[in-house]
């Protein structure tokens, strides 16, 4: 395909918003509705404007917005019609050469790329004239069509996995409220713990060591190995911190109190795993391991969990003591017991769903990298 290089301010037109006075600001849904940097995501206005406003400031449905502070991004609005804040703009084909859909899917990469040249002490801020005086390839408007249609059916099936995770995860919610309907059992956690061990002080980066789980790597009811730590062990740690199957591991120290007492059971690994003193080993008996870390993570759990949490120099804890005092509302452990079973055959249907998304979103990105650099499609 033979190139043709253009600037894209010749082809665009970009409307910055407005600074509107915050004095008529309001929660009370009284007057137009203002579209705030925030909003552009997540297309949930709350704030409002009680006052005059240029007609030219009005956002309708299917307009193209950018963020213009932190993170440079393009979405399409699909709320009601609002106004135009500031550090918020609207941009749009002025070309019959341009088509609309296209532009939504360059923006992007161009974006990312005036994101990642963007100097900033606190935060990055995004002018109009860093988007207009990019050069970039526009192909025919029958290829930009082309392309757009690969890209909307290749999102869509992308979109269309994501709900099947989102669906699956809803179910297994379902699930487990229907495990508190029947005869609960009152238990403090003290009755269940066989015994705690805090994991080990010392710190290291050795890229042929030992797994040493961190905090981070627990999370949601499961461990999750992607960014491991590694340390050079000590034979008496590998004695002292070696992880065994069925281990529940609950995150001790942080200085985000929503982070304590998040918790996980290991399953094993295909390499021996150890953990840090920001964790707690948890032996238990008389309960499903894994039913006990869904019901810590769970709205209920975390409930109690926070009534012991500890604070002290600008770091909450939660201690033996302290998981002691958590009280349960426990079903039966044939009920529990079901609900894993249940539960585990959810999570490999989730397993298989997200492979399958991770190698479309590799695919979309490809199509993505091709269509933009004219490799998509070659016209005659």
């Amino acid at each position: 395909m033979v190139e043709n290089l253009i600037e894209l301010g010749d082809y665009v037109k970009i409307l910055s918003g407005y600074a509107f006075k915050s004095s008529l600001f309001n929660e009370n849904q009284e007057g137009m509705p203002l579209i705030r940097i925030r909003d552009v995501t997540t297309g949930i206005i709350k704030t409002f404007y009680n006052g005059d406003y240029p007609e030219q400031y009005i956002v309708k449905f299917g307009d193209l917005l950018i963020t213009m502070d932190g993170e440079f991004k393009i979405k399409k609005w699909v709320g009601e019609d609002g106004l135009l804040n500031q550090r918020v703009c609207k941009i749009e084909s002025a070309s019959e050469l341009l088509d609309t859909e296209y532009l939504l899917y360059l923006m992007p990469s161009i974006l990312k790329k005036i994101e990642d040249r963007t100097p900033f002490v606190t935060v990055k801020h995004l002018s109009v004239k860093d988007i207009q005086k990019e050069v970039v390839n526009l192909p025919s408007l029958n290829e930009q069509r082309k392309i757009v249609e690969i890209l909307h059916d290749t999102n869509n099936i992308i979109e269309k996995r994501q709900s099947q995770i989102t669906a699956l995860d809803e179910l297994t919610s379902t699930l487990f409220v229907n495990t508190l309907k029947g005869r609960l059992e009152n238990v403090y956690l003290e009755d269940l713990i066989i015994s705690t061990q805090n994991g080990m002080s010392r710190r290291g980066d050795d890229a042929n060591g030992k797994i040493v789980l961190k905090l981070k790597n627990v999370k949601g009811n499961t461990i999750n190995f992607e960014e491991i730590n590694r340390i050079d062990l000590q034979e008496k740690e590998k004695e002292n911190y070696k992880l065994n199957v069925e281990d529940l591991l609950i995150v001790r120290v942080n200085g985000n109190p929503n982070y304590v007492g998040r918790s996980a059971v290991f399953t094993g690994f295909d390499e021996d795993v150890y953990f840090n003193d920001h964790i707690i080993r948890t032996v238990v008996k008389n309960v499903n391991v894994g039913y006990l870390s869904f019901w810590l993570n769970s709205p209920l759990g975390v409930s109690e969990i926070q009534k012991n949490v500890k604070t002290s120099a600008g770091q909450y804890t939660i201690s033996r003591d302290g998981l002691n005092k958590v009280k349960l509302r426990l079903p039966l452990q044939a009920i529990q017991d079901e609900f894993i079973d249940k539960k585990s055959v959810i999570d490999n249907q989730k397993r298989k769903l997200n492979e399958s998304l991770e190698q479309m979103n590799i695919l979309y990105n490809s199509l993505l990298q091709k269509a933009f650099k004219g490799e998509l499609f070659q016209e005659q």
